[in-house]
Protein backbone atom coordinates (compact mmCIF):
# COMPACT_ATOMS: atom_id res chain seq x y z
CA UNK A 1 0.00 0.00 0.00
CA UNK A 2 1.58 2.99 -0.94
CA UNK A 3 1.53 6.24 1.38
CA UNK A 4 -2.02 8.26 -0.39
CA UNK A 5 -3.72 5.14 0.12
CA UNK A 6 -2.41 4.69 4.03
CA UNK A 7 -3.34 8.34 4.19
CA UNK A 8 -7.08 8.16 3.09
CA UNK A 9 -7.39 4.80 5.26
CA UNK A 10 -6.13 7.06 8.02
CA UNK A 11 -8.65 9.86 7.13
CA UNK A 12 -11.31 7.68 7.10
CA UNK A 13 -10.88 5.68 10.36
CA UNK A 14 -10.48 9.09 12.30
CA UNK A 15 -13.74 10.44 10.75
CA UNK A 16 -12.45 13.39 9.53
CA UNK A 17 -13.61 12.94 5.87
CA UNK A 18 -16.03 15.34 6.29
CA UNK A 19 -13.62 18.09 7.31
CA UNK A 20 -10.84 17.18 5.11
CA UNK A 21 -13.28 18.08 2.43
CA UNK A 22 -11.94 21.72 2.40
CA UNK A 23 -8.74 21.82 0.93
CA UNK A 24 -7.56 23.68 3.92
CA UNK A 25 -8.33 20.99 6.31
CA UNK A 26 -7.08 18.70 3.36
CA UNK A 27 -3.87 20.08 3.89
CA UNK A 28 -3.62 20.40 7.49
CA UNK A 29 -4.00 16.33 7.62
CA UNK A 30 -2.14 15.37 4.95
CA UNK A 31 0.82 17.19 6.72
CA UNK A 32 0.06 15.93 10.29
CA UNK A 33 -0.31 12.07 8.38
CA UNK A 34 2.89 12.65 6.60
CA UNK A 35 5.07 13.64 9.51
CA UNK A 36 4.19 10.53 11.68
CA UNK A 37 2.86 7.78 8.80
CA UNK A 38 2.56 4.89 11.93
CA UNK A 39 0.42 7.00 14.21
CA UNK A 40 -3.09 7.33 13.54
CA UNK A 41 -4.61 10.72 13.07
CA UNK A 42 -6.48 12.34 15.67
CA UNK A 43 -10.39 12.08 15.90
CA UNK A 44 -11.36 15.84 16.15
CA UNK A 45 -10.60 18.90 14.27
CA UNK A 46 -9.27 20.55 17.51
CA UNK A 47 -7.01 17.68 17.97
CA UNK A 48 -5.69 17.62 14.21
CA UNK A 49 -5.23 21.31 14.88
CA UNK A 50 -3.19 20.87 17.38
CA UNK A 51 -0.94 18.51 16.19
CA UNK A 52 -0.25 21.27 13.14
CA UNK A 53 0.42 23.70 15.01
CA UNK A 54 2.98 21.65 17.11
CA UNK A 55 4.28 20.47 13.77
CA UNK A 56 4.85 24.03 12.71
CA UNK A 57 6.21 25.29 16.06
CA UNK A 58 8.74 22.37 16.08
CA UNK A 59 9.73 22.90 12.62
CA UNK A 60 10.53 26.44 12.98
CA UNK A 61 12.08 25.96 16.18
CA UNK A 62 14.79 23.67 14.36
CA UNK A 63 15.01 26.20 11.36
CA UNK A 64 15.81 29.45 13.74
CA UNK A 65 18.31 27.18 15.79
CA UNK A 66 19.78 25.80 12.76
CA UNK A 67 20.19 29.25 11.38
CA UNK A 68 21.87 30.67 14.16
CA UNK A 69 24.59 28.40 14.71
CA UNK A 70 25.43 29.11 10.98
CA UNK A 71 25.52 32.77 11.49
CA UNK A 72 27.67 32.12 14.79
CA UNK A 73 30.00 29.46 13.39
CA UNK A 74 33.24 29.10 15.15
CA UNK A 75 31.88 30.70 18.23
CA UNK A 76 31.37 27.73 20.78
CA UNK A 77 30.01 30.09 23.69
CA UNK A 78 27.24 31.94 21.33
CA UNK A 79 26.47 28.97 19.75
CA UNK A 80 26.04 27.46 23.23
CA UNK A 81 23.94 30.40 24.30
CA UNK A 82 21.53 30.40 21.15
CA UNK A 83 20.54 26.41 21.22
CA UNK A 84 19.69 27.39 24.88
CA UNK A 85 17.69 30.64 24.11
CA UNK A 86 15.96 28.70 21.25
CA UNK A 87 15.07 25.50 23.51
CA UNK A 88 13.57 28.04 26.82
CA UNK A 89 12.10 30.13 24.11
CA UNK A 90 8.62 28.71 25.89
CA UNK A 91 9.41 29.18 29.01
CA UNK A 92 11.03 32.62 28.33
CA UNK A 93 7.73 34.11 26.76
CA UNK A 94 4.96 32.06 29.28
CA UNK A 95 4.97 35.38 31.18
CA UNK A 96 4.46 37.40 28.79
CA UNK A 97 0.81 35.71 27.83
CA UNK A 98 -0.22 35.58 31.47
CA UNK A 99 -3.43 36.72 32.12
CA UNK A 100 -4.74 39.55 34.40
CA UNK A 101 -5.15 37.78 37.02
CA UNK A 102 -1.69 36.46 37.04
CA UNK A 103 0.53 38.45 39.44
CA UNK A 104 3.75 38.05 36.76
CA UNK A 105 1.51 40.74 34.33
CA UNK A 106 1.68 43.42 37.42
CA UNK A 107 5.29 43.56 37.18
Amino acid sequence: MDLAESFLRELAASRLEEEASTPLLATVAAVVFAEAPSQPLPASRFDLYERYFSHLHGSRARQLLSDTQSRLAGRPMAEKLAQELVEARVALIAPCTAGPESPVSAV
